[in-house]
């Protein structure tokens, strides 16, 4: 079911002209940086090669012209179609100690989506793969870079205009792929420790393509059994418009959050996420998110007698689809 709002996106997904590419451009730098993986960094004159040239890169004064994006805590600049950089804000980027293939990377073998990996260091500097390869590309909720820029007004009108619009019309498989990332990272850690997906900045995840969703920040370390769930899918499309902005609602744009509901919980479902995780932080998510005629503990409740009472996936799938569509 697609859901449409008035007036017409400015940007429309679907434009295949606006992410087509006549193959992937890729700078000095970025061939500097292929040849230091596809010899897993073991010459050191390769490694100061590319050294020299990020200080050069940073030298230069168009490299503040290739922002592209701003997390919580990061910027992140473009090195070509393949590869982006990014460092701490207010902070002068330093070329510092040489750091290959960081943290427990084999513990994010079997993710399809996430395109937070670092694969390098220079001190600060994180070098990391291009979410898109013509980095056009669409955040959940309002992109930070707007923050401080334009009127509330304005950030609201992007929200119910440009970002509702795009999301909630996004084909189920799109927000099936995140949750079974979702579902794939609870099966990893080490020790007391699971691993996390920062789901408190919608940002973290962006639309590269027509239909394609990729998580783009990198993942915490938190002590707990099964943190990914359902609540923080809500979270990152529907609870928060950005780090320091609920998302409005308003009877206007109701529909397009209902859908987008919709498709979050039934891809929750088919991966079996944990509904919550942490109780407190967890059903403010869920109450706050659902005003569409039925309580959060009712659906809560709907969804844990299924999964205890209907065994057959494509039957308990159905059955939730059908109660949220009434």
């Amino acid at each position: 079911m697609n859901v449409t709002y008035n007036p017409i996106n400015i940007y429309n997904p679907q434009n295949k002209k606006a992410h087509c590419s006549f193959g992937m451009r890729i700078s000095k730098i970025g061939r500097q940086i292929d040849k230091v993986i596809a010899t897993k960094a073991s010459e050191p004159d390769s490694i100061m090669e590319l050294r020299r040239m990020l200080e050069d890169y940073f030298k230069s004064p168009q490299s503040q012209e290739k922002l592209i994006n701003e997390g919580f805590h990061e910027k992140v600049f473009l090195i070509d179609d393949k590869y982006v950089l990014k460092y701490r804000h207010n902070s002068k980027p330093n070329v510092g100690n040489f750091t290959f293939d960081p943290g427990f990377s084999y513990l994010l073998n079997g993710l399809k989506s996430y395109f937070g990996k670092v694969l390098m260091r220079f001190g600060d500097i994180k070098i990391l793969r291009n979410v898109s390869s013509n980095s056009q590309h669409v955040p959940a909720g309002i992109p930070r870079r707007m923050i401080g820029n334009y009127p509330k007004d304005e950030l609201i009108a992007y929200y119910n205009n440009i970002y509702l619009p795009i999301f909630a019309n996004l084909p189920q498989r799109s927000f099936d792929r995140i949750a079974q990332d979702f579902s794939c990272l609870n099966k990893k850690g080490f020790g007391v420790y699971r691993m996390k997906f920062d789901t408190r900045n919608p940002n973290n995840i962006v639309l590269a393509g027509s239909s394609t969703l990729r998580i783009v920040d990198e993942i915490d370390d938190v002590i707990g059994i099964n943190p990914n769930c359902t609540a923080g899918l809500l979270d990152v499309f529907l609870r928060k418009a950005n780090t320091i902005m609920l998302a409005p609602k308003t009877s206007e744009n109701k529909p397009l959050r209902s859908e987008l509901f919709r498709k979050v919980i039934l891809a929750g479902e088919r991966y079996e996420l944990p509904l919550i995780s942490n109780p407190d932080y967890d059903n403010k998510v869920w109450a706050f998110v659902c005003d569409f005629g039925k309580d959060s503990e009712d659906i809560i409740s709907f969804i844990t007698s299924l999964r205890e009472n209907v065994k057959n996936k494509k039957l308990r799938l159905e059955a939730v689809n059908d109660y949220l569509s009434k």
